[in-house]
């Protein structure tokens, strides 16, 4: 019987330590709480980077449409035509701009990533990343309002400022917040960002590493689908001739 006793009582105290060391892995997984050192310096500097080459990917892509575009303009023929010359030039300008103003957007993005990647290099030094990066953002949107020259205009401190709060209210407790930070720019963009509130409202649906609206959510494969209660069928008369 002290025998069997014992062995309770070991198998007891070995339960109680597993589920304490089991918590505690858990809590230190918390990519949130995640504190600088060299090795997770590298971890989230190679995520952020990773976000600026496929900017720099889509700058790339854009160019070559650019070029592509401007090479178009050696068939244009000003002809007795005038309304039909004007509108081939308008479609051809349009069509520029809409790859100006993406170029614009990708590298506004690019250069922003940039500034994140310096910060965490030479600046995360005590706080847990959820922290620094909240702050960092908000330090960003503050040297932006402080420009005295023509860059003083720009929607950068507007961007930060949102995304800051976005990362502060939105995120989920265990998120990968490099993902989520990848995720709210291409919901918002830099040049006319979206308030976190539309970003709230847009995405019902995260698993920790994408953020997906209600529509990507219903339609994707690694979600149950909903089967309703009551499915109602409404019959439909099809005129022979539409047969």
């Amino acid at each position: 019987m002290i025998k069997a006793s014992v062995i309770s009582l070991i198998f007891s105290a070995s339960l109680v330590t597993l589920v304490a060391t089991t918590s505690f892995a858990a809590d230190a997984e918390n990519p949130q709480d995640m504190k600088p050192s060299v090795a997770n310096k590298r971890l989230v500097i190679s995520k952020l980077k990773s976000i600026q080459s496929k900017q720099v990917e889509l700058i790339g892509s854009i160019d070559e449409k650019l070029k592509s575009k401007l090479k178009d303009t050696q068939s244009l023929r000003v002809t007795d035509d005038t309304i039909g010359s004007e509108l081939r030039m308008t479609r051809l300008q349009d069509s520029m701009e809409l790859f100006d103003q993406k170029r614009r957007e990708a590298v506004e993005r690019s250069q922003f990533v940039d500034r994140l990647v310096f910060a965490v290099d030479t600046k995360w030094t005590k706080d847990s990343i959820k922290t620094f990066l909240e702050q960092t953002l908000l330090d960003i949107a503050s040297a932006e309002m402080n420009q005295t020259d023509s860059r003083s205009a720009t929607s950068i401190w507007k961007f930060a400022t949102y995304l800051s709060v976005a990362i502060r209210e939105i995120s989920e407790p265990r998120e990968d917040l490099i993902s989520f930070i990848d995720n709210y720019m291409e919901f918002s963009g830099v040049l006319a960002p979206k308030p976190p509130t539309a970003f709230a409202q847009a995405r019902s649906y995260t698993n920790g590493v994408t953020s997906e609206s209600a529509t990507v959510a219903i339609q994707g494969t690694t979600t149950a689908p909903v089967e309703p209660s009551a499915p109602t069928f409404i019959p439909v008369t099809v005129p022979a001739t539409q047969i």
